[in-house]
């Protein structure tokens, strides 16, 4: 039996903050979301072949005023692929794509990891919106290696630590940090 999907009805206007929208449209064979705001075309977010799934593109994962956080995800566990996207340029205020752990909207901070490989070599990177101000932590490195990229969460965020919540393989652990 052949199963379609629609992805006509995948995507309907995604609203942003500011009077920003994300628009869906597809042309002859290709899928696109572009960043608009009015009339005006700020970017093409994410373009993928007309017979793939619309949910490819992408998600809004956080909004802001200026910005917001953009992504991929392919799979429970695996990476989230994310950019954090000024509204008014529809640049990357990141210089690369990152693996997303988590967001803390209240306080404007995204935690993520821009290493691959090795876990010994990997950093936690802790970024505020606000400031622009980064701060990199050693990765856990009891974590189990399975959920690497899926069970870091941000537990408590202080001035003074940042405290973590994440899976070995027995078991949740917490880690505290003191920040800089």
């Amino acid at each position: 039996q052949d199963v379609s999907y629609d992805n006509t009805s995948y995507y309907q206007d995604i609203l942003l903050k500011g009077g920003y929208t994300i628009k869906y449209f597809v042309d002859d064979s290709l899928q696109h979301l572009f960043l608009k705001k009015n009339k005006k075309t700020i970017t093409d977010l994410s373009t993928v072949s007309k017979g793939l799934q619309a949910k490819n593109l992408g998600y809004v994962w956080s909004d802001f005023p200026d910005c917001f956080v953009f992504g991929n995800a392919y799979g429970p566990c695996n990476p989230i692929y994310a950019q954090l996207i000024n509204k008014k340029s529809g640049r990357n205020l990141f210089k690369h794509d990152v693996a997303l752990l988590d967001v803390d909207d209240a306080k404007k901070i995204i935690l993520y990891t821009s290493d691959t490989g090795s876990l010994s070599n990997m950093r936690l990177t802790l970024f505020d919106i606000n400031s622009g101000r980064k701060e990199t932590f050693k990765y856990p490195q009891d974590i189990d290696e399975s959920a690497i990229y899926c069970s870091i969460q941000i537990l408590k965020l202080t001035s003074k630590e940042l405290a973590i919540k994440y899976q070995t393989v027995t078991s949740g652990k917490i880690r505290v940090y003191k920040r800089h």
